[in-house]
């Protein structure tokens, strides 16, 4: 079954390798957020940090075992094993004015992240690696990181798309606030300039093994 993960602490698998919590991996992900916007600020380019877009959404994952100084995907899973699925959604804070977190941050607008994941070598969807979540914006947060928890039930390679909705403060739809998740292999500067993006336009892929 397919949950946001609860807080936990790490632990020893049946296979003997370490397992991570999901609020190890969500404090490290906010802190390599951080220093590589810190780092693009500091680039002499400050008008240039942030997402080409009002809004954006990133994945990175799935995740395992804690791997020093940052946690890094592991893309072959054994079946039972739990991984997790980190979604990213940020407010542009730096560009136009008033800006995305201005707006919708301030308001405490509500969000949703769904996720799909389908079994490309059986070729049918994974209801129970499949789901959404409801949460709202703070004001003065740009950051949201949710983390998903994954526990595969069968074979094969599996693909999970990450897509995001906004609402307004009645509860409808406020177009045009929807997207979906782009792959990050890996945080840096780029991500918050409007040239090149270590990013992958596609879903984020592992392969499940017995």
């Amino acid at each position: 079954m397919t949950t946001v993960a609860s807080r936990g602490e790490m632990a020893v698998s049946k296979s003997g390798s370490i397992e991570v919590s999901a609020d190890q991996i969500r404090a490290a992900i906010e802190a390599k957020l951080q220093a590589t916007f810190d780092e693009a600020m500091a680039s002499g380019a400050p008008e240039t940090a942030g997402p080409a877009l009002w809004w954006d959404m990133y994945a990175y994952g799935p995740f395992k075992t804690p791997m020093a100084p940052f946690p890094a995907p592991h893309q072959v899973v054994r079946l039972g094993e739990t991984v997790y699925v980190a979604s990213i959604l940020y407010l542009n804070t730096a560009y136009p004015y008033p800006t995305a977190a201005d707006v919708l941050a301030t308001f405490g607008l509500p969000y949703s992240i769904s996720w799909d994941t389908n079994n490309v070598t059986r070729l049918q969807r994974e209801p129970a690696l499949s789901g959404v979540l409801h949460n709202n914006f703070n004001p003065g947060q740009a950051w949201y990181v949710d983390i998903i928890t994954l526990k595969p039930e069968n074979e094969g390679i599996h693909e999970l798309n990450l897509r995001g909705r906004i609402t307004g403060c009645n509860g409808q739809m406020a177009p045009p606030f929807a997207g979906y998740a782009t792959l990050v292999y890996e945080f840096d500067s780029s991500i918050f300039t409007l040239g090149s993006h270590s990013r992958y336009q596609g879903p984020v892929r592992f392969d499940v093994y017995r």
